[in-house]
């Protein structure tokens, strides 16, 4: 099977180096322009223990040669976890950070077999994409999975695509938006996932919020805690309850209107 290897290192400041591997009178902001021209591949280790702006990869990507490779080691909170399925938050975060700025990594997967892999990564550059408020992209990514798993069968992969895809609707389209949760909650149902089932509904809860449904939204909230309490999701309870509280505020508002 034919393949390409990629030589690399774990990083590019090393200060030993400098006068050793970097000639004496490369400055330190143009190291890793000199190094990804000795190597086809180079790990971003700093990635594993903080965040950086979009613009240091953006700058990353352009101090590097057409083809040159990145590793990019995913965060510590994305990874050291005793419940990895708790990690979806962090994920997230990780990917809305900048990471989309290396786009070839996605252009690369779409040239390659790992079609899962391939639909995964997408998910997750959608989510970051929403994060950012980049709509678009966010339900191209999205639009692209559904794609993919229509030909593959990958159904709990397309549920979550409709939740991404209802998601980047909610401002523009809510009525489709609403359509495309519900897909995904019944989707969610069907396969047991609940952890993900649990998301669903808080976003569910959001469409029905904005179409002036409260006790709808306050049903879905409260399925939502349930479960996530049940499963022991740590971070997302917190987020359910702020959503309760705006209801409640929503209701009282409501009242002294009608007063």
């Amino acid at each position: 099977m034919a393949g390409k290897i990629y030589v690399g290192i774990g990083g590019w400041t090393f200060e030993p180096w400098r006068g050793v591997f970097y000639p004496d009178d490369l400055t330190q902001k143009r190291e890793l322009e000199y190094a990804s021209r000795k190597l086809s591949s180079i790990e971003i280790n700093g990635t594993y223990y903080s965040s950086f702006k979009p613009a240091s990869w953006a700058k990353w990507r352009d101090d590097t040669p057409e083809g040159f490779v990145f590793a990019v080691k995913a965060s510590r909170f994305c990874t050291n976890r005793r419940v990895l399925a708790e990690a979806g938050e962090s994920i997230q975060r990780f990917f809305a950070q900048g990471i989309v700025e290396l786009k070839d990594v996605l252009e690369w997967y779409a040239r390659s077999n790992l079609r899962f892999t391939r639909s995964q990564f997408t998910l997750w550059l959608g989510e970051g994409y929403l994060a950012t408020g980049e709509l678009e992209l966010a339900r191209a990514a999205a639009e692209d999975v559904l794609t993919a798993s229509g030909e593959t069968g990958y159904r709990h992969l397309e549920a979550l695509a409709r939740q991404l895809l209802g998601e980047s609707l909610l401002e523009s389209d809510t009525p489709a938006a609403s359509r495309y949760i519900e897909e995904s909650v019944e989707a969610l149902r069907r396969s047991g996932a609940r952890n993900h089932l649990a998301r669903a509904l808080v976003t569910q809860a959001a469409v029905l919020r904005r179409q002036g449904d409260g006790p709808g939204a306050r049903t879905a909230l409260e399925e939502s805690l349930a479960i996530f309490e049940e499963v022991g999701t740590l971070s997302e309870p917190e987020r359910v309850r702020e959503a309760l509280a705006m209801l409640d505020a929503d209701d009282a508002g409501g009242r002294v209107d009608n007063q």
